[in-house]
């Protein structure tokens, strides 16, 4: 599933829509907010779903994390959910 990380200094929400736009190579991909985290770092991450989505295939896989360069923008849908039921992952998980 593609997914951002979004900085919690914002009005960010868990399930909110956003989109993910290289600028480089004019492509976007819908995602879902996956995880709110701490602005001292900037945005955090997205996902490899969203990244390949976006005209960088293969470029991490999960033996090479690395950072990614390019002309990147993330626009948030404040609001706008997909409804996914995060309920059933938070239970599922801490059982």
């Amino acid at each position: 599933m593609p997914y951002v990380v979004m900085p919690g200094a914002g009005s960010a929400n868990l399930g909110d829509k956003a989109v993910l736009i290289n600028w480089d190579t004019g492509q976007c991909i819908n995602c879902i907010v996956g995880e709110v985290g701490s602005s001292e770092n900037g945005w955090g991450e997205v996902s490899i779903a969203a990244l390949w989505s976006t005209g960088y295939p293969n470029h991490m896989t999960a033996n090479n994390a690395s950072g990614i360069t390019g002309n990147y923008e993330i626009i948030l849908y404040s609001g706008v959910s997909y409804d996914y039921d995060w309920s059933w992952g938070y239970t599922k998980i801490n059982r």
